[in-house]
């Protein structure tokens, strides 16, 4: 099926699940996160913040915070279409841009590189249980991805998102875990040891 008929499917699906139902569940499977050994060993966390009927990462990003954890949310850059992890210390760092969207101001001074310890956290519309992800359009995090070095990427879903449909272009670079309400999956098999 064509991208943009699966990006409007998924986006309604979203769309039609209320924002404390959103909520609740996204809690649910951020629990399972915490109290996995993947959570515990990761020192740097790269995150973007929930927008709309996302799931809700700022639960993570809080949590982190708490817990002695680098973590950086994202700044896009649209003359070359580049993406900078910017390191935050506050939730109160983020404010809305043009787009309703929360990010940090772009201080390359805090702009921090994903090395061995690092999560990507990756957004999506769904994902595939082959790693792949319907995402937004924009490369953004293709083209990130594909220069990073992190410990591990991992998509966050609603068991809706989580689908056999297989999503990915010839550029699309998986994740290696997905966790939902009702699965774990591990696409890179050595991180199950992480569990």
């Amino acid at each position: 099926m064509d991208k943009k008929i699966l990006r409007k499917i998924f986006t309604q699906k979203r769309n039609n699940v209320p924002y404390d139902e959103i909520y609740r569940r996204s809690l649910k499977v951020c629990d399972v996160f915490f109290d996995m050994k993947l959570y515990k060993d990761t020192r740097k966390l790269f995150t973007y913040v929930n927008y709309k009927s996302e799931f809700v990462t700022s639960i993570i990003v809080k949590r982190a915070l708490n817990d002695g954890k680098i973590v950086c949310v994202p700044v896009m850059s649209g003359e070359k279409r580049e993406m900078f992890f910017v390191e935050i210390k506050s939730f109160d760092e983020l404010s809305k841009n043009k787009l309703g969207i929360f990010e940090p101001k772009l201080d390359f001074g805090k702009v921090l590189n994903s090395d061995f310890e690092t999560a990507i956290v990756v957004p999506a519309l769904a994902f595939s249980r082959n790693g792949h992800r319907l995402g937004y359009g924009g490369g953004f995090y293709d083209k990130y991805l594909s220069e990073s070095n992190s410990f591990f990427n991992i998509g966050f879903a609603f068991d809706f998102q989580v689908s056999d449909e297989i999503f990915n272009d010839e550029f699309d670079i998986p994740v290696d875990v997905i966790l939902s309400e009702n699965e774990k999956i591990f696409i890179k098999k050595d991180l199950y040891y992480y569990n």
